[in-house]
C-alpha cells in the first residue's frame, strides 16, 4: 500500500503554511531561545527531517556505526541534542526511502558541513539549529545469522536500539516473530504501521547486549511488543527476558514494559516482585459517545480492551510505589480528550505522556498530515500544567526510560525550559 502520488506535495504546503503562520506571530527568532528551540523541536517530531542521501550517510556512520537501521527509525528517528538541553528523535525515512514518505514534505532540511550538522528551516533562511548527532553504541555493527534470509545477517542494531541512552527493543514470540495479532486479524490501530517481522532475539542474546552497553552506558530498558487476544494480552513473552535480566543483573537495572493491561492481577503482581515501571498506553481517552466511537473506528480490537483494566493496573502498581504512564496522542483526538484523559490519569497518579500523531508507513493511516506543530505545542503544556496541579512536574520523575528520555515528545524540553516558554507563547 503506497501513499498518493500527491501526498508529498500537499503536505509539502501545509507544513509550509504552518512556518509562515508561527513567522508571523513572531515565535521564530534566529537566536536559539526556549521557545524557538521548542518550536523547532515539535517540527522535528511532527515533519521529521529531509536530506541529501550523502547527508544520511554521514549520520549512519555515528548513529548506527555503519550497522543496519532498525525500522523504528522511520518514525522514531537518530538521536539528537540541541538548543538549551534539548535532545529528540530525529525521524529521517529517507534512510530507506530518498523519494517517498512523509518526511519528503517536512519544512526542515538537515544539513553537514566538515563534520557540523544543523536544521535549517527551508522557509526562513535565518532560522539554522546546529545539532549533535549521538553515537550508537560500540555493539552496533556486531552480527548475528538470520535464518529466513542467511545472505543478510543481522546486525545488533536492528535487534536492539539505543535511543537517548534508553534500550528500546520488541519482543518477539516463541517462534521469533514480533508480531501484534490485532494487526494479523485485520483489527489493528489504524495509525500503527508495525509488521509480522523475523526477529531473532533470545533472553541470552539480550544479556549479551546489556553487559556490553554497560561498559559504555548507564543502561536502562524499555520493552515493547504487540498485543494479542489471550487474558495476559502478551505480558507472558516478556516474563523470560525480565527474568534472565534480573538473575544476571539484580533489581538496579531499570526495566519498563510498554504493554496492555494483563486481564489476571498474578501477571501485575509478577512486575511489582520484579520492580518493573509500566506504559499502558490509551492512546486516545473516551470521555463521551463521540469520542468513543472515534476511538473504536481507530483501534478496532484494542478498544475493546475495558477503560477499567486500565485504571486498575494503574492503581496496582502505583500503591506498589512504582511508576506508571500512559500515551495520548495528539492529532487524532480533540485536545479535550487528551486534557480530560490526562486529568483522570494524573487523579490516581498516573503521568500522561502527549505524542504527536504522524503517518506511519504502511498504516492504514500512511496518508493523513501529523499533527499541526500549534496543536502539539498546546497539547503540551496544557498536559504540563495539569501534571504540576496534580504533584506530577515531569522535572522530578524518573530519568530512566522512555518516560526520561522525552525524545519522542516535547515534553520533557518543554518542563525544564516552561518559564520562558509560556511567556513568549502566549503574547
Amino acid at each position: 500500500m503506497k501513499r498518493s502520488s500527491d501526498y508529498v506535495d500537499r503536505l509539502r504546503e501545509w507544513n509550509k503554511a504552518q512556518v509562515l503562520g508561527l513567522a508571523k506571530r513572531g515565535l521564530l527568532k534566529p537566536d536559539i531561545n526556549p521557545m524557538t528551540t521548542l518550536i523547532m523541536n515539535t517540527m522535528i517530531t511532527t515533519m521529521g527531517v529531509k536530506a541529501k542521501q550523502e547527508v544520511v550517510e554521514k549520520i549512519s556512520k555515528i548513529a548506527l556505526r555503519g550497522a543496519q537501521a532498525p525500522e523504528r527509525t522511520k518514525n522514531v528517528g537518530v538521536g539528537i541534542s540541541y538548543g538549551p538541553g534539548f535532545r529528540t528523535q530525529m525521524p529521517i525515512e529517507s534512510m530507506y526511502e530518498p523519494n517517498d514518505g512523509f518526511n519528503q514534505g517536512s519544512a526542515l532540511t538537515l544539513k553537514e558541513k566538515q563534520g557540523d550538522f544543523w536544521i535549517q528551516c527551508d522557509y526562513d533562511g535565518e532560522l539554522k539549529m546546529p545539532v549533535n548527532i549521538w553515537e550508537g553504541p560500540s555493539w552496533y555493527p556486531r552480527q548475528i545469522p538470520n535464518k529466513e534470509d542467511p545472505e543478510n545477517p543481522f546486525t545488533l542494531s536492528q535487534l536492539v536500539q539505543s535511543e537517548l541512552g534508553v534500550l528500546m527493543l520488541s519482543i518477539p514470540d516463541k517462534d521469533g516473530f514480533q508480531r501484534c495479532t490485532y494487526i494479523e486479524r485485520d483489527e489493528g490501530c489504524k495509525m500503527c504501521g508495525m509488521e509480522t517481522d523475523y526477529q531473532p532475539l533470545t533472553p541470552e542474546l539480550l544479556v549479551e547486549i546489556v553487559e556490553m552497553d554497560l561498559q559504555e552506558n548507564q543502561t536502562n530498558i524499555t520493552m515493547t511488543g504487540g498485543n494479542n487476544y489471550t487474558a495476559d494480552r502478551g505480558i507472558k513473552k516478556y516474563i523470560p527476558f525480565v527474568e534472565a535480566l534480573r538473575k544476571r543483573f539484580g533489581e538496579e537495572l531499570p526495566i519498563q514494559l510498554e504493554i496492555s493491561p494483563p486481564q489476571q492481577e498474578e501477571y501485575l503482581e509478577w512486575m511489582a516482585e520484579n520492580k518493573l515501571s509500566a506504559w499502558f498506553n490509551l492512546e486516545m481517552f473516551p470521555f463521551d459517545k463521540a469520542s468513543e466511537i472515534l476511538r473504536e473506528k481507530v483501534m478496532p480490537a484494542k478498544s475493546k480492551i475495558p477503560l477499567e483494566d486500565y485504571f486498575q493496573s494503574f492503581k496496582f502498581l502505583n500503591n506498589r510505589g512504582l511508576e506508571t504512564y500512559s500515551v495520548l496522542i495528539a492529532g487524532l483526538q480533540p485536545l479535550e480528550g487528551i486534557y480530560k484523559g490526562a486529568e483522570a490519569l494524573a487523579e490516581i497518579g498516573t503521568t500522561t505522556a502527549v505524542l504527536p500523531f504522524k503517518p506511519n508507513a504502511d498504516s492504514a493511516y500512511q496518508s493523513r498530515f501529523p499533527c499541526s506543530v500549534p496543536e502539539f505545542i498546546e497539547a503540551t503544556m496544557g498536559v504540563d500544567k495539569i501534571l504540576r496541579e496534580r504533584g506530577l512536574d515531569l522535572t522530578s520523575r524518573s530519568e530512566n526510560w522512555c518516560s526520561g528520555c522525552g525524545g519522542c515528545g516535547a515534553d520533557r524540553n518543554y518542563a525544564f525550559n516552561r518559564e520562558q516558554i509560556v511567556e513568549a507563547w502566549s503574547k
